[in-house]
């Protein structure tokens, strides 16, 4: 169980790893048998009785926001788009069965380390082979962003083992292999996933105590060590990058010529502010800030059920990207009544599971999974790849109907 997890939430890095090993661009058959294998192998080890809870009809007006959008819209994403949709969604009530106990956690863990070592292996031959990187990130398995989903993975290693006792001789490798692959992944320039993993680690150390929180303390430490020490690998990409960050966006004089704008917005005749901006596309910086000011201009403007799967690209003058933050595209794309639903989805988590993390493991390092991933998908998120945000929705619901009161009652080795 462990293991199938971890390679679903680590389902982007295997794909690159696998189809670039095979010297292939990609194979939608096999990436979609291999998600849906990971899905029913989840669901035959854990399938038991549940109990629907508020928070199960609350996914339902999710589900059913996205059903309307798509009769109301039509099929605007296409049908490969589409279906990988419709097995990430699923990951939620898949995974609304899952227990987490110890072993679990444990494999979990473990694999998730390999994964980010293999990752950290070939990223360190990358830079060497291609040193001076030029081109700023390393090109690693063909892929320029691989070095960001390699350190999810370490994130995910990362939080389970602050979250499970260890001995002294297994916190002093852990925090050696930690040191070691933070700072190839930042010398691979991976910047917001450091940041998120550093605010769950934060987290995590609220809820802990005793030797715990020393142990996630020294884990937050190492990240900023070995962080610091992949920086300065690459010095000179240092001012570049903090001209990115301080770079501001010139208006156009004359603007793009707007996009085929949907029959639900409010004022076709106008634009969205990307199409009077100069947007450079070298800078991820900016990139996201043109979005996310589209966001904000077609959220209003979305009505009840939306503009369609991807509608927002559409209707947006940054073309091909999608709002990378996946609450955003709820809002657009599904509608206020599919927003509002998945907000409350992960806001109800946070505040239920929150009282009683610090005093249970398992609970914390559910709510710590759930805070990586809510905040990787306000930054890289698309609904279509939100495998980790959903699954962990559906963890996090189980063991808020259940768990809690497990706990309270005998403990939750009764639950396991």
């Amino acid at each position: 169980m462990g293991a199938t997890l971890a390679i679903l939430f680590s389902i982007n890095t295997v794909f690159i790893i696998i189809f670039s090993t095979a010297g292939v661009a990609g194979n939608p058959t096999f990436s979609g048998s291999l998600l849906i294998a990971c899905e029913a192998t989840i669901l035959i080890l854990s399938m038991r009785h549940i109990k629907l809870g508020y928070l199960d009809y609350l996914f339902g007006g999710f589900v059913l926001a996205a059903a309307i959008s798509y009769a109301m819209n039509g099929l605007t994403a296409g049908f490969k788009e589409t279906a990988i949709f419709v097995v990430s969604v699923a990951c939620c009530p898949v995974c609304r069965f899952v227990c987490i106990t110890d072993r679990v956690k444990t494999a979990f863990g473990a694999t998730s380390l390999y994964i980010a070592i293999i990752g950290a292996c070939a990223t360190a031959y990358a830079i060497f082979e291609q040193w001076p990187v030029y081109e700023g990130k390393p090109i690693v398995f063909g892929n320029d962003a691989a070095g960001t989903h390699f350190l999810m993975a370490l994130g995910f290693f990362v939080i389970a083992v602050t979250t499970q006792k260890r001995t002294p001789k297994q916190a002093t490798l852990i925090l050696v292999l930690v040191l070691v692959t933070s700072a190839i992944f930042a010398a691979a320039l991976v910047r917001f996933t450091f940041a998120a993993m550093l605010a769950t680690l934060g987290l995590s150390w609220l809820l802990n105590i005793g030797k715990q929180r020393a142990f996630t303390s020294m884990i937050a430490a190492s990240i900023v060590l070995g962080a610091g020490c992949g920086i300065l690998i690459r010095f000179d990409k240092i001012p570049v990058l903090i001209g990115f960050m301080t770079e501001r966006t010139a208006h156009r004089s004359e603007p793009m010529p707007p996009p085929p704008t949907s029959e639900k917005l409010v004022s076709p005749a106008k634009t969205a502010p990307s199409c009077a901006m100069e947007v450079n596309m070298r800078n991820s910086f900016a990139e996201r800030k043109a979005l996310w000011q589209d966001s904000l201009y077609l959220i209003p403007r979305a009505g009840l059920f939306g503009l369609g799967l991807d509608g927002f690209m559409k209707d947006s003058c940054m073309k091909g990207f999608p709002p990378h933050n996946s609450v955003f595209q709820a809002f657009i794309e599904f509608g206020w009544m599919g927003g509002i639903a998945l907000s409350a989805m992960i806001a109800i988590a946070f505040f239920r599971l929150i009282p009683t993390a610090r005093f249970d493991e398992t609970e914390r390092f559910i709510i710590c999974m759930l805070t990586f991933a809510v905040l990787i998908s306000l930054a890289h998120g698309r609904l279509s790849r939100d495998f980790v945000l959903f699954s962990m929705l559906g963890i996090a619901i189980t063991y808020i109907d259940h768990v809690t009161a497990a706990v309270r009652s005998s403990g939750p080795k009764d639950f396991q």
